[in-house]
């Protein structure tokens, strides 16, 4: 049995390119942002055994998060209260293990799969505009750019998958998914906490003979 295993591992490789579309939040200020985010990525995945795959990838997205007029920690006086914006540009680097039947000759396959992402930002833009009424009401606008590769946040996503033969080695696939923050801060006004997705594309699935 282990020597079967063991020659199954690596036996079987893919590569994945799609779209994606995001609902995404910050629920801590707002439930949910009030637009979709379109992004997409690759990925390359290879066996393990005859049922698991582990897969690596980098997916790109550029998020804009409005946490709207509330009490934040970046907020000066009178009332400690302030608009907060983010524009962000994210290359992600997910990687994890995916559930699926290598050897199965269906046309048509489920299978769920379990990421981490880092998440790292190539530019990131922070707004903060506040009111003052006194002498006189105007808005001051507080920005500031870092055009610096940064490390933003890591996530954990779970994956519902299912693929349909278009031919014997391409594949036509779509997933439903959703993912959460896993370092838990008590403000974040850059990044999402969890992101609700659906996933579509096509994967080259073959195997080495």
């Amino acid at each position: 049995m282990g020597s079967v295993v063991y020659g199954q591992r690596f036996e079987y490789f893919s590569w994945t390119y799609y779209g994606q579309v995001s609902a995404l939040s910050n629920y801590k200020t707002i439930p949910v942002q009030n637009q979709p985010y379109y992004s997409g990525g690759i990925d390359y995945g290879t066996s393990l055994s005859n049922s698991l795959n582990v897969k690596i990838g980098a997916h790109y997205i550029e998020t804009y998060i409005n946490n709207d007029k509330q009490f934040h920690s970046v907020c000066d006086l009178p009332d400690n209260s302030c608009f907060a914006e983010s524009e962000v540009k994210y290359i992600n680097l997910p990687i994890g293990i995916e559930l699926y039947s290598n050897s199965s000759r269906l046309k048509s396959k489920s299978y769920y799969t379990f990421r981490f992402i880092p998440m790292f930002s190539m530019e990131e833009l922070f707004i903060k505009s506040e009111i003052f009424e006194e002498p006189e009401t105007y808005l001051a606008v507080d920005s500031t750019l870092n055009t610096n590769f940064k490390f933003q946040d890591l996530h954990f996503e779970f994956i519902i998958g299912s693929d349909i033969s278009l031919t014997r080695k391409l594949k036509l696939f779509l997933e439903p998914s959703i993912q959460h923050t896993l370092m838990f801060r008590k403000e974040d006004l850059i990044n999402p906490n969890y992101m609700i997705s659906f996933r579509a594309g096509l994967r080259l699935r073959s195997y080495k003979k």
